[in-house]
């Protein structure tokens, strides 16, 4: 049998302020909010409810709260470990954009405010380290248009143009929604199911999605880790031949 709103609320509470060792009326009004974010029923009953809830407020306790409470006792242990997930996803995608313009404590400082900033966007629809993937791709988007905009500017003047001629420096994000690059992700995907060696969609997904180490995917594959890595520069080979790939890379990052 389903609980009520109020019954939810209660325990979700109750639980929350267990494990972080808080009073439950300092977290009343955030835990709320948190189950506003959800849908108000689980598709498969009340067990399946049960496991969402347990999934959210592990994801509340371990994270979020710390993080927007410097005071509390695990707040270290949760900006470690927003700090490794940030710097596994700048490294990934850096990497696969090939962009050595910028130092990549340039793109950790971007995204770590735009995460703490965006911190209570998060819907709990999502894994937070798939929320924080996402919030970094938009991020490394902006900073580098940002970039690249400041970069023609300083060409447009070194040319003596015009002031009419000079482009604009708009470092406005315009991918903000998360789809766009699902979308291209399934793309990628799509592609590499095509390959006569499948093992550069596991590498992919592994490396990419998961932000696995090379030793790990190498364990996983069963396989060297130097052999794991002629297979992602093959994988890269691969997607930069690919027009389509590359135009919308193009678009992303003009």
């Amino acid at each position: 049998m389903a609980l009520s709103q109020q019954e939810e609320l209660d325990g979700f509470v109750s639980q929350a302020a267990a494990q972080l060792g808080v009073d439950p009326a300092a977290l009343r009004e955030e835990c709320q909010a948190v189950l506003h974010s959800l849908p108000p029923y689980a598709p498969d009953g009340p067990l399946a409810r049960d496991d969402q809830l347990q999934e959210v407020r592990d994801t509340f306790c371990t994270y979020v709260w710390p993080l927007k409470h410097p005071e509390h006792g695990q707040h270290q242990a949760a900006y470690d470990a927003l700090m490794d997930m940030i710097q596994q996803k700048v490294k990934t995608t850096i990497y696969m954009l090939s962009d050595r313009s910028l130092e990549l404590t340039d793109f950790y400082q971007e995204v770590l405010i735009e995460v703490f900033s965006s911190l209570d966007s998060f819907s709990y629809r999502s894994q937070f380290k798939t929320w924080v993937g996402a919030v970094a791709a938009r991020t490394i988007a902006r900073v580098l248009r940002t970039a690249r905009a400041k970069k023609r500017s300083a060409h447009l003047v070194a040319l003596d143009l015009p002031e009419a001629q000079a482009l604009p420096d708009d470092s406005s994000p315009r991918v903000e929604d998360q789809a766009v690059i699902q979308d291209m992700i399934g793309y990628i995907k799509m592609r590499l199911r095509t390959t006569a060696d499948q093992r550069l969609l596991i590498v992919f997904e592994k490396w990419y999605e998961d932000d696995l180490a090379l030793y790990q995917i190498a364990a996983l594959l069963k396989l060297s880790q130097p052999r794991v890595s002629g297979l992602r520069q093959q994988l890269l080979k691969l997607l930069k031949a690919d027009q389509h790939i590359v135009q919308w890379f193009d678009t992303m990052l003009p």
